[in-house]
């Protein structure tokens, strides 16, 4: 890591900290570098990161991290980025939570249908439908098969902006003015309740579980998204809880179709999301 930090212009280290996975406290290849003047994050990648940063994201100060340089060694792609003092929002109360939706919002304001990106960057929006069908074939069910092609149709056809394709609670950083959405991967110009479906589907009102959060916040944020967003690109409100139940549905199929795909029902997240799935078209989808 020395030698790649020497390579990043960084040669003043005075301390390294890797940092470590929350889910099984295994090491990141992410680090934050403390030199006599600041602090940096150094980021093992890859060329799909990358390009996002050269091709789309540059220009989103103050909302994501600033990429500062990158190189190559041993045939691995290292990024240097600044680093943001604050905490992800796996235990989320609501300042933190409207920090985070204005700065998904910012971002997606400026690339509202700017689907031209797609030819510059690494994951297109066809590589992206292409992973949900491909997804689809797995689910054996046939009232989840039957939900999952509507969804598969709304995807088709509902605006696109700029999407965090993974933007899951431990991909937002807050503090005391603002957030940081970072691990920018997976970013495409998609379906624009891609990112707030996958940030809120994932939470549970029970304190002790991974990602925490209660029912009132996550139907708050869905009506903040639509009041100060969505409402003012003439998308009817009703047609936009519709889309928005479909894209929650999709999020809750990922576990669903892991245990179709490799015979094993008896994963517990197997369990629980099947159940959530079922309640959720009780309650959303069939209406």
């Amino acid at each position: 890591m020395l030698e790649v930090l020497k390579q990043l212009s960084i040669d003043d280290v005075l301390d390294l900290a890797r940092f470590i996975n929350e889910e099984d406290g295994s090491y990141y290849d992410t680090y934050v570098v403390t030199t006599s003047t600041k602090k940096y994050i150094v980021k093992k990648s890859n060329i799909n990161e990358l390009t996002n940063y050269l091709y789309l994201l540059r220009n989103l100060k103050p909302n994501i991290p600033k990429l500062y340089k990158s190189t190559e060694y041993n045939d691995e792609i290292y990024i240097l980025f600044s680093y943001f003092d604050g905490h992800n929002i796996r235990k989320c109360n609501r300042d933190d939570l409207i920090k985070a939706l204005d700065a998904l919002i910012c971002i997606q304001d400026k690339y509202w249908e700017k689907v031209e990106l797609n030819e510059s960057i690494y994951y297109k929006y066809k590589d992206t439908l292409k992973s949900r069908i491909e997804r689809g074939k797995y689910i054996k069910d046939p009232l989840f098969a039957k939900y999952y092609e509507e969804f598969l149709n709304i995807y088709q056809n509902v605006n696109k902006t700029l999407c965090h394709d993974d933007l899951l609670p431990f991909n937002v950083l807050v503090n005391d003015t603002q957030a940081y959405l970072i691990d920018w991967e997976y970013a495409s110009i998609m379906p624009y309740p891609t990112s707030l479906a996958r940030l809120l589907a994932h939470f549970e009102e029970n304190e002790d579980a991974f990602f925490y959060m209660k029912e009132s916040d996550k139907e708050f944020a869905i009506n903040y998204y639509y009041d100060n967003f969505i409402k003012h690109k003439n998308i009817p409100y009703d047609k936009y809880i519709e889309t928005m139940n479909y894209f929650i549905f999709y999020e809750y199929m990922e576990w669903i179709m892991l245990g179709e795909k490799n015979n094993d029902k008896e994963l517990p997240r197997y369990k629980e999301y099947y159940q959530k799935a079922l309640k959720h078209i009780e309650e959303k989808l069939n209406k």
